[in-house]
């Protein structure tokens, strides 16, 4: 009687592991790199202001030092 309760228990084991239910992992494409794209955005648009404001400050700089050597 005490086999055939650990026998049902063991079976009913197996079939829970055995379940066709659990999903699969997705695969890794392209599509998941949408995850950084707006961070991507975000740096590229810093280095253009940062870029543009390095040419403004030079331009100023030269402005400067002209109006000091007339």
């Amino acid at each position: 009687m005490l086999m055939r309760s650990i026998v049902l228990l063991l079976v009913f084991f197996i079939a829970g592991c055995n379940s066709p239910d659990i999903p699969k992992p997705v695969p890794k494409t392209a599509n998941n790199d949408r995850l950084f794209d707006t961070q991507r955005q975000a740096l590229d648009q810093a280095k253009q202001v940062s870029q543009q404001m390095d040419q403004q400050a030079e331009a100023q700089r030269k402005a400067i030092e002209q109006q000091t050597h007339e």
